[in-house]
């Protein structure tokens, strides 16, 4: 197995199927092969990139290049220019997610931030956002991301994938 000089990830959403990412799809794999690239570089199928409201939207890596309002033409003129003679094609091209002001999507930067001894409060785990383990329990006792469901006497939801059971309530408190 070869390993590819690029990869294109291209994000596969409810909002990309609408715009048509499933021709897309079909137009970079046939063009890839087309012009013999189809060795070098990789299609990748991923979830959403971030971005909404922008319709078919991929990125071509190593040079982190993001495209938006891609159509199968569109496609085809992102294989010929960028990935052929490595010019990005601007008319397309989006600044990427941090300077656009998107959220980043994989929490990177808030793990990071954890594993480097940062902010103990942005530990992730399936999801849930709270110290890190072996942290020490907020001042209060109570986690300030959860007051709305603890001020109605119930604990915070079970994160997703658990058993569905909930946690135990503040000490004086029930579960309803």
């Amino acid at each position: 197995m070869k390993i590819a000089r690029a990869h294109v990830l291209v994000g596969v959403d409810e909002e990309a199927r609408l715009a048509g990412v499933d021709r897309v799809l079909a137009t970079l794999r046939e063009k890839l092969a087309e012009l013999g690239l189809a060795d070098e570089v990789q299609v990748v199928e991923t979830g959403t990139l971030g971005l909404s409201g922008q319709g078919v939207v991929l990125v071509v890596y190593p040079e982190g290049v993001y495209y938006a309002g891609v159509t199968p033409e569109a496609a085809a003129e992102i294989v010929e220019e960028h990935l052929l003679k490595g010019r990005p094609v601007e008319k397309l091209r989006l600044p990427a997610p941090a300077a656009i002001g998107a959220a980043d999507p994989g929490g990177a930067a808030e793990l990071r931030a954890n594993r480097s001894g940062g902010d103990r409060g942005l530990h992730r785990h399936r999801g849930v956002r709270g110290p890190g383990p072996g942290a020490p329990a907020p001042a209060g006792g109570a986690d300030p991301g959860d007051q709305g469901r603890r001020a109605q006497g119930a604990g915070p939801a079970s994160p997703p994938g658990s058993s569905g059971k909930r946690w135990p309530a503040p000490e004086g408190r029930k579960n309803t």
